[in-house]
């Protein structure tokens, strides 16, 4: 063995030969042979995870999500057979773009260069730097870019590339000063990690017959849905819960959310016997509502990773078996039972989003959004200290108006009334159903309406409001034969709430009255209701001489008749034709200096 010992600017370099082969120290590294060299770092990884669209602008719905362990396409004419399209479903076989993510595990700790090859287009990113942006059409090109990287850190990849026509090539090399040219293995490449999820099940509602009606025996969180209770099970148990008596003949209702693990095509499949029915976000994807052995149905629906979607599955057990399954699966993700990760039990309610407008006509730029936690507002003179403007920034106190917007959730299958205590107007909607219309200036005065409700659904609901003068009263009540009359507690109404962000929600059509005013003279009509066709007697009472336009609305505000009118001061009786008006309810109003006062005729 020979070896020499040389000092070069300070530092001591050793060279020589060994049995084991030539060796070279410099500022402490050993080089030059397999024996000195660094370990390679494999990894575990899968693949990329490659978002195919039709079109070259990566746009619209995917057409294909899925795992693709490389990227080395080549899809040319000369191939046998011949295939250009890069997977089925992607037609033409041109016109097609890919987006890739994921995460890429260096080997060695050095400078690695990335080369693409392509035909057509290609872009690339590594640890957010943009080392090849050529996007043109082309024929087969080798573009390069190099960075830094240490290893076993996993770094972001995003490749997107597009096929625009003729031969399609994509193809992603790396190399480095321990790393031949090559096509990046899959071991180094990493799809995107799923979003970390903290679900605690689903809601189950119970009840004791098959058609979800009644009073619920019992409300839970089952954690996953995934029940097989038949006469092979050991022990024998063939009801769900204590309470649920006889073991056949129950229905559940589920509700909650699920939160899909990738951005693709989900599919949602359910095993049952007997009769089932599933929603994802509003969607309708199995309808089997029909006594069966255990039966297996699927439906598909895109979703997005990180959002959460309402999700309702209803069942019914006849006699027999009872099977009930939730499973999932998309390109990423094996057919399995939905995790109780996954899933989440209804939001806790946090109330209703209110909107607030200067003026009584819910008009104008907002001067105020905020989440009211109940609808229970009295504004009155007779409290210390004297407040009657709901919130800063509503000058004056009088003539304001709010639109309360979001959902309720009923806790029963039953009957639910609604109330409204207000001190002006006020109109209610819920579910698209107008339950209180009595938009007129007005003391303290409750209506109410009444609508059937399903518990666990989460139904539409707008209360608009307007406050005239004097004190301001605005509160929201219900009841049904299980829930004694009470506010509407915060816990059960939803505002609206979009990616965790407070949005407005599209109000229902108003019935487009004018806006209302102090009173300055009285009106009343009879007879109330009347027949159609027949003639209505009004009598207005007038503080003066004045002209006054009286008009006459559908409930849906289209105009019916108009009439122009002189009054005298004190009693004046008029005639209105109801010639022409369908059964129904309409408003009149008598427009006169300025100010409006609205009445309800019901039309039989």
């Amino acid at each position: 063995m020979k070896t020499f010992f040389t000092l070069v600017s300070g530092v001591l370099l050793l060279t020589g030969s060994t049995a084991f082969g030539n060796f070279n120290f410099k500022n402490g590294r050993a080089a030059t042979d397999d024996f000195f060299s660094p370990p390679v770092l494999v990894g575990s990884g899968a693949g990329l995870r490659g978002v195919y669209y039709s079109g070259t602008t990566l746009a619209g719905a995917p057409m294909l999500t899925r795992i693709d362990s490389a990227i080395n396409f080549e899809l040319t004419y000369s191939s046998i057979p011949i295939r250009l399209s890069p997977a089925p479903g992607i037609v033409p076989e041109d016109h097609f773009s890919v987006r890739w993510t994921g995460q890429v595990q260096a080997q060695y700790s050095e400078t690695y260069t990335f080369y693409t090859q392509s035909d057509d287009g290609i872009r690339l990113w590594v640890n957010g730097v943009k080392l090849v942006d050529n996007w043109e059409n082309q024929g087969v090109t080798e573009k390069t870019g190099s960075i830094p990287l240490v290893a076993g850190q996993l770094y972001d990849i995003v490749v997107e590339y597009y096929e625009n026509t003729g031969e399609a090539t994509a193809k992603l090399l790396w190399s480095g000063a321990s790393t031949p040219k090559s096509v990046i293995p899959r071991t180094q490449l990493y799809p995107p990690s799923p979003a970390i999820s903290t679900g605690t099940g689903l809601q189950g509602v119970y009840f004791n017959e098959v058609s979800l009606a009644g009073t619920p025996l019992l409300i839970r969180i089952d954690s996953t849905i995934n029940f097989n209770l038949s006469a092979g099970s050991q022990p024998l148990v063939l009801s769900p819960a204590p309470g649920i008596v006889p073991e056949d003949n129950y229905s559940v209702r589920w509700t909650g959310r699920v939160e899909p693990l990738y951005n693709e095509a989900c599919t949602f499949y359910v095993l049952s016997d007997d009769g089932v029915r599933l929603w994802v976000n509003g969607s309708l994807l199995i309808d089997n509502w029909q006594a069966q052995g255990a039966t297996e149905k699927s439906g598909t629906i895109s979703l997005s990773a990180g959002n959460k979607y309402d999700i309702v599955l209803e069942y019914y057990e006849k006699t027999g078996n009872a099977i009930t399954k939730l499973y999932w699966s998309s390109a990423t993700t094996p057919k399995a039972i939905i995790p109780t990760a996954q899933l989440y039990p209804p939001a806790t309610g946090i109330g209703l989003q209110g909107v607030y407008h200067n003026g009584v006509d819910l008009s104008g730029t907002a001067l105020l959004t905020r989440i009211d936690t109940a609808i229970d507002f009295e504004l009155t003179y007779s409290k210390q200290p004297v407040v009657l403007s709901p919130a800063p920034g509503i000058v004056p106190d009088d003539k304001f108006s709010v639109r309360w917007s979001g959902q309720v959730l009923p806790k029963y299958n039953e009957l639910y009334t609604f109330y409204t205590l207000t001190d002006d107007g006020v109109r209610l909607w819920v579910n698209g159903t107008l339950l209180v219309d009595n938009w007129v200036n007005q003391g303290t005065t409750e209506k109410s309406g009444t609508i059937a409700l399903a518990a666990g659904q989460q139904y539409d609901i707008v209360l608009e409001y307007y406050e005239n003068a004097g004190e301001a009263v605005s509160k929201l009540y219900w009841s049904s034969s299980s829930t004694p009359k009470q506010i509407i507690p915060k816990s059960q109404l939803f505002a609206p709430l979009i990616n965790g962000n407070i949005n407005a929600i599209a109000p229902l059509p108003p019935v487009d009255t004018p806006p209302p005013a102090v009173e300055i003279i009285e009106a009343n009509f009879t007879p109330n209701p009347v027949s159609a066709g027949l003639t209505l007697q009004l009598a207005i009472q007038s503080p003066d001489n004045m002209p006054a336009v009286l008009n006459v609305w559908g409930i849906n505000g289209n105009s019916v008749q108009t009439l122009k009118l002189n009054l005298v001061k004190g009693g004046n009786n008029i005639a209105v034709s109801t010639a022409g008006m369908v059964s129904g309810v309409y408003i009149i109003g008598i427009h006169c200096n300025g100010k409006t006062i609205n009445r309800k005729l019901v039309v039989q």
